[in-house]
């Protein structure tokens, strides 16, 4: 076993995944560590209108210690509930699955509408989604259930997904990153190539011909 202790660390590429990665590592790492995020100035962020998943704002608000009011005011956020599958089968019929999943308790059981129809061996699960109330609340009526998590992580029983714009999230997080941690080095320069040594990526080199060395 290697007794080798990290002090640096380097992560290759911004956008909403370089800078969510610099955005824990600098929250839960000692501020003694040093991370460079690298990102080419070349290459804009990609995005095409992006969904998260559950648990998000607890990872950005818990996790990263970013307020919920201010990355959800900055990126553009918007609640997502559940995920629509327009004519699944091409017969017409479309698919509503829920985040909000209501449950049937018996005897210290809970069971599922979905497992329920699993269990039936239905082969279209419209029994799902015409059977769940919460499709009728949530898209028809576009209304959201009160036991909803929508002022942030911890606030409702039941947690939601977020809409939101992957490049305003990017942008946010890196003007977040850059004035709250002073061990953060942010290299705006076009990476060309990693220089791989023993089956692992010793250095990059950028491409201006400087180097980036890091132990991670």
């Amino acid at each position: 076993m290697s007794n080798h202790q990290v002090k640096s660390i380097c992560i290759a590429g911004g956008g909403s995944a370089g800078w969510l990665t610099a955005a824990y590592a600098l929250r839960i790492l000692p501020s003694d560590i040093n991370i460079t995020l690298v990102e080419s100035p070349n290459i804009p962020i990609i995005g095409v209108g992006e969904a998260t998943l559950l648990g998000f704002d607890k990872f950005l608000s818990n996790e990263c210690n970013i307020p919920f009011e201010l990355w959800t005011k900055e990126c553009d956020v918007t609640i997502k509930l559940g995920t629509k599958f327009t004519d699944w089968y091409g017969d017409g019929l479309d698919i509503w699955e829920p985040f909000l999943v209501p449950t049937v308790s018996h005897n210290d059981y809970h069971f599922d509408i979905l497992d329920l129809t699993l269990k039936a061996k239905i082969v279209k699960p419209d029994f799902y989604s015409t059977c769940s109330s919460w499709y009728e609340i949530s898209v028809e009526d576009q209304k959201i259930p009160s036991t909803a998590s929508l002022n942030g992580p911890n606030s409702g029983h039941h947690e939601v997904a977020y809409n939101l714009d992957a490049i305003k999230l990017a942008n946010f997080l890196s003007r977040w990153c850059n004035e709250k941690y002073p061990q953060l080095t942010h290299i705006k320069k076009h990476i060309d190539k990693p220089v791989v040594k023993d089956g692992n990526i010793d250095h990059l080199i950028l491409q201006d011909g400087s180097t980036i060395h890091a132990d991670v």
